[in-house]
């Protein structure tokens, strides 16, 4: 048989022992949480030379959304069609001598009036007609679209 004193010798082992185990087991799972990147906000001057660059593009020009209803939809009026089919503009913007269409083949000209097609803009695009409901979800990649009920964008912002 052990001795009293031995027995509890063995047992001051075995605690130590699992303290240790998952000391050593924490501290790994911290550096490692510590490599983690995770996800990373643009800093306040990437955003806002995003957005300064799609204003430049957008500002000014209507907005074509095909993937959601306008305002004339919603109220059950048709939306006037167009005789005229999408013409890209003749007018070069590119020191290149590239058509402005050939840079942007979501933006056309449409009786002599610059139109942008919602659905041809690459990443995440939302566009927000008045009275749309918009959710509040945080979203730094996707571009909001903002306009007028004519469908005038008047602004643009990443949010």
């Amino acid at each position: 048989m052990l001795g009293r004193g031995f027995k509890r010798f063995l047992l001051l082992v075995l605690k130590f022992t699992i303290f240790a185990v998952l000391f050593i087991d924490a501290t790994q799972t911290q550096l490692a949480m510590n490599k983690f990147t995770g996800f990373a906000m643009p800093s306040k001057e990437e955003m806002d030379a995003k957005r300064k660059d799609w204003e430049d593009k957008l500002l000014g020009k209507f907005l074509v959304d095909e993937r959601q209803l306008t305002p004339a939809a919603l109220a059950d009026e048709p939306a006037a069609p167009s005789d005229e089919p999408a013409v890209p503009s003749d007018k070069p913007t590119a020191p290149s001598g590239e058509q402005e269409e050939d840079m942007h083949p979501w933006l056309v000209e449409v009786s002599g009036v610059k139109k942008v097609k919602a659905s041809l803009i690459p990443g995440p695009v939302r566009a927000i007609w008045p009275g749309t409901p918009v959710t509040r979800d945080l979203r730094p990649s996707r571009l909001n679209i903002s306009c007028d009920k004519e469908g005038l964008i008047i602004s643009v912002g990443f949010y």
